[in-house]
């Protein structure tokens, strides 16, 4: 089950509202308890949450809910995580701070940050939405949008903005927002800037002695201090997946251990990184496969497969089944869903 803070329904009630919308019916008929609207701290189901924003853009008539919603919200919807955003030092500082925390308030969306040929793509993908429903997808964008005028300055616009679903009947306040074309029906969604932008120092002061406190915050809550080896390094391993980041050797120097050292201490274990590896991607793939419609492309690129033959073959040798037979077992209560 992928969840979110409660925190991304600030300013819900109050848009709902102004919309002629009851917060509260709307929650019910989306099968969300109504009690949340109330709370910031509280753990939401990502599908309950995707769906209560697809029944307000319906009741209210409004395609551009989500965008509505989005372009209000401030960063204390990411809680301590939008503090490391604000107080990082420098805009790529910033952006992967929420590329790596952003699963501690919502676990339902994947944040890359990527660069080709001079250009940036921060980008998002919902991993408990398809893309005809689009009301959280056009929200992350506001967000994104808020992050990124947090970090540039209020007049602050990308090159262009990337949606993969299709165009509303009315484009008029994506232009609004945005303030540069807005493409629909592209291949992902995205923000795209110059490169260049991701090494301009932060115009805010950082308070490294509070930032410390926070990080040291969210590394409780994110429980990245396990007693034994094995957690610590299962837990970098999934951190890290798809990035170029996961090698023995980093996640050596993250626990500032020789590579050769960890390696002895892994073998002492009965286990080696190799097998830490496959175990972390099968555990993620099916946890994947039972609560999102990821296409196994999708998945093979997330768990860090150069080819998706390759994620086929190495899920059916671990769990006996291929990916998409697992799936439909595990939907039929046939095999346990992780």
């Amino acid at each position: 089950m992928l969840l979110r803070l409660s925190s991304a329904l600030i300013g819900f009630s109050e848009l709902a509202q102004q919309l002629g919308a009851n917060p509260a019916e709307l929650c019910a008929r989306a099968g969300l308890d109504p009690g949340y609207l109330h709370t910031t701290n509280q753990f939401i189901r990502c599908e309950a949450f995707n769906r209560l924003l697809e029944v307000a853009a319906q009741a209210s008539g409004r395609e551009d809910f989500g965008l509505l919603l989005g372009r209000e919200i401030n960063l204390a919807v990411m809680g301590p995580t939008g503090f490391i955003i604000q107080h990082a030092g420098s805009v790529m500082e910033a952006l992967n701070g929420l590329r790596r925390y952003n699963h501690l308030h919502d676990q339902g969306t994947l944040v890359q940050l990527t660069t080709d040929h001079g250009k940036a793509y921060f980008s998002s993908r919902n991993l408990a939405a398809s893309d005809e429903a689009f009301q959280v997808t056009d929200r992350a964008a506001g967000l994104g949008m808020a992050v990124m005028r947090m970090l540039g300055g209020p007049d602050w616009s990308p090159d262009k903005v990337l949606f993969r679903h299709r165009a509303p009947a009315d484009t008029g306040l994506y232009q609004k927002v945005f303030g540069c074309p807005v493409l629909f029906g592209q291949e992902e969604n995205a923000l795209v800037f110059d490169a260049d932008f991701l090494d301009a120092p932060m115009t805010q002061e950082s308070n490294s002695y509070t930032n410390q406190i926070v990080q040291d915050y969210i590394r409780r809550l994110e429980g990245q201090a396990p007693r034994d080896l094995i957690s610590k390094v299962r837990l970098l391993i999934q951190q890290l997946l798809g990035t170029n980041g996961c090698s023995l050797v980093k996640i050596a120097d993250s626990l500032r251990v020789s590579k050769r050292s960890l390696q002895r201490h892994l073998n002492q274990q009965g286990t080696s990184f190799s097998e830490l590896v496959e175990s972390v991607r099968i555990d993620m793939a099916q946890q994947y496969l039972t609560e999102t419609s990821m296409s196994l492309t999708q998945l093979a690129e997330l768990l860090g497969y150069t080819e998706t033959s390759n994620f086929s073959r190495a899920f059916k040798r671990r769990v006996g089944l291929a990916p998409l037979a697992w799936k439909k077992a595990a939907s039929a209560g046939e095999v346990s869903g992780r």
